[in-house]
């Protein structure tokens, strides 16, 4: 961003430590807490692995290898499947929104990164 961006704007742009927020939505640890969650602590593993399978590959389509948005429709497609999830958004935006963001909590690594970089940064 160019700084005339921000004329008039009292406050300096906050910068994430990481890509962007669906990195922290999509993160092995809100992975995690979704399997458990939903009783399935088991499968957490699955779908890390999943994930970083379909991240590993984003080089081939040009894509950097941590742009989680390039991946994030078939995560949450294996998530849903693989958990066996009804009712939770018809898209990958609406399932972070409503499914993962919510499990972003005091307790986690990502919200208090987060925090940091919102009240710090």
């Amino acid at each position: 961003m160019r700084g005339e961006e921000f004329v008039g704007c009292s406050e300096v742009p906050k910068v994430l430590s990481k890509r962007d927020l669906e990195s922290y939505l999509w993160s092995d640890e809100i992975l995690t807490k979704l399997a458990n969650s939903e009783g399935q602590s088991p499968q957490a593993q699955i779908l890390i692995n999943k994930k970083n399978e379909l991240l590993s590959a984003n080089p081939l389509t040009g894509k950097a290898q941590d742009d989680i948005k390039a991946v994030s429709g078939q995560v949450y497609k294996f998530c849903i499947s693989t958990l066996s999830l009804t009712q939770r958004g018809n898209t990958a935006e609406s399932f972070a929104r409503d499914t993962l963001a919510p499990l972003i909590t005091p307790d986690t690594v990502a919200y208090k990164e987060l925090e940091t970089i919102i009240l710090n940064g």
